[in-house]
């Protein structure tokens, strides 16, 4: 009985090694993000931030996404970054922005909203970070308020039209 379980809990251990093995690089669609890796996806935009690195935010399969890379252009999960709206506007449009707040994914790994972006893909975009500023209780008015700050990353054109 004793050899048993423990086999049990040898293939348990064994599988939940391997699944956290892969919970270090997320897949979207045909792209995969790893954290410390290169981003082999060059499309989009990018803005500066951090120390030499940049947000790089594109459209990949009709969703906005937004990845952070480090001054070598590897993926790294920015501390703090829950939320990024991006206050888009169809350059054929009605000249009406419509904001897409994006999450992190599961591993943090990429920011991403499931609502479809509309072709084509020319988009006058205006992105913010909401960024968490402290949990030291001294800083909050009541104990379970959280002070967040909102940085503006700018406005930019994201063209991905398809090569004719």
């Amino acid at each position: 009985m004793t050899n048993h379980m423990n086999k049990k809990l040898s293939t348990i251990a064994l599988l939940f090694a391997i699944s956290v093995s892969f919970l270090s690089g997320e897949k979207f669609g045909n792209l995969t993000t790893e954290e410390g890796k290169p981003f082999a996806f060059t499309q989009g935009v990018f803005y500066e931030y951090g120390d030499g690195g940049s947000v790089q935010v594109f459209v990949y399969n009709d969703l906005f996404t937004v990845v952070f890379l480090d001054a070598a252009k590897r993926v790294y999960i920015p501390e703090g970054i829950d939320l990024i709206t991006i206050m888009s506007q169809n350059i054929y449009g009605n000249d009406e922005f419509y904001p897409f707040h994006l999450q992190p994914s599961a591993g943090g790994n990429y920011f991403t909203n499931p609502r479809h972006v509309y072709r084509p893909h020319e988009y006058n975009i205006d992105v913010y970070l909401r960024k968490l500023l402290s949990k030291n209780p001294r800083y909050r008015m009541r104990r379970f308020d959280e002070r967040y700050i909102k940085i503006p990353l700018g406005e930019k054109l994201l063209s991905q039209k398809p090569n004719r």
